[in-house]
């Protein structure tokens, strides 16, 4: 057997004796080859053990989710940007209907929010580490890749941007909305009108969020930004990079049914908070 790289697919393979025609069941595994016995192949060592290109039905991950929610929509958006759609499976989670709370979810995560990806043994509660986890399983090959250390550290840094500040503004100002704390959010939205002129400034240095090609970054930033264009809306005069930006996102072809859909179910409950078109 010719080895023509360091990893070795091996497909077990079940067949009736009798009848070739019936179905071939494989399962794939990868299997590490010492390189000193192959020195044609003695690269280095990539940072992932092992990527699947297909896996069955019943190993694929799992996605808990709800998509009223801006962190899960970041998630759908980078599905469908990696079309991986067949390969992840989907439950949905009803947060309106405090399906997050039940006692079968909270044991697969305690802090009861979505998304949550289980894939086998692991489990990602945090849609920041879900992007990346997902760019490193399936983005090899597509330009979603984090191989690049200075690349991977650009989406990085915006994607804890997102996390530490963006998303948790937007966080604290909808948890005071659907408390019915205020009814009237244009003396609340300060602290959310920084956070898009820091946005502003990002992109006056690059044509994406992270740098000049389109990355998971702006899957997270869009998710919240859409959200947060619910009471505030993105001025033109003001962040003319923001607003650009902003709408080359709402053109990807997949961009309606991976963000708009799930967003325009949670705008309607935001406007029914602030009676607004009530």
């Amino acid at each position: 057997m010719t080895l023509l790289t360091k990893w070795l697919w091996i497909k077990e393979l079940t067949v009736p004796f009798l009848n070739k025609e019936l179905n071939i069941r494989a399962r794939q595994y990868c299997v590490s080859i010492n390189g000193s016995n192959f020195p044609k192949t003695n690269e280095p060592k990539k940072k992932r053990d092992y990527i699947l290109s297909k896996k069955s039905s019943m190993t694929n991950p799992v996605l808990y989710y709800d998509d009223v929610s801006p962190p899960v929509r970041s998630v759908l958006l980078t599905m469908a940007a990696l079309n991986i759609d067949d390969k992840i499976n989907k439950h949905w989670i009803h947060l309106f209907g405090a399906a997050h709370l039940r006692r079968d979810f909270v044991e697969i995560n305690p802090l009861h929010t979505v998304p949550v990806l289980k894939d086998e043994e692991l489990v990602l509660t945090d849609s920041h580490a879900i992007l990346m986890y997902l760019c490193d399983v399936y983005g090899p090959g597509t330009k979603f890749t984090l191989d690049d250390p200075k690349k991977r550290a650009q989406v990085l840094n915006r994607l804890c941007f997102n996390n530490s500040v963006f998303f948790q503004r937007d966080a604290e100002l909808m948890r005071k909305i659907f408390r019915e704390e205020i009814n009237e959010v244009s003396d609340h939205l300060k602290p959310i009108e920084e956070a898009i002129d820091c946005l502003e400034i990002y992109l006056n240095s690059t044509k994406f969020v992270a740098c000049d090609e389109l990355t998971v970054a702006d899957f997270s930033i869009v998710a919240t930004l859409s959200t947060l264009e619910t009471v505030c809306p993105i001025s033109e005069s003001r962040w003319p990079k923001v607003k650009a930006w902003y709408e080359e996102m709402q053109r990807l072809a997949y961009y309606y049914e991976a963000n708009q859909v799930g967003l325009s179910k949670l705008r309607a409950k935001v406007n029914h908070k602030l009676h607004v078109g009530y």
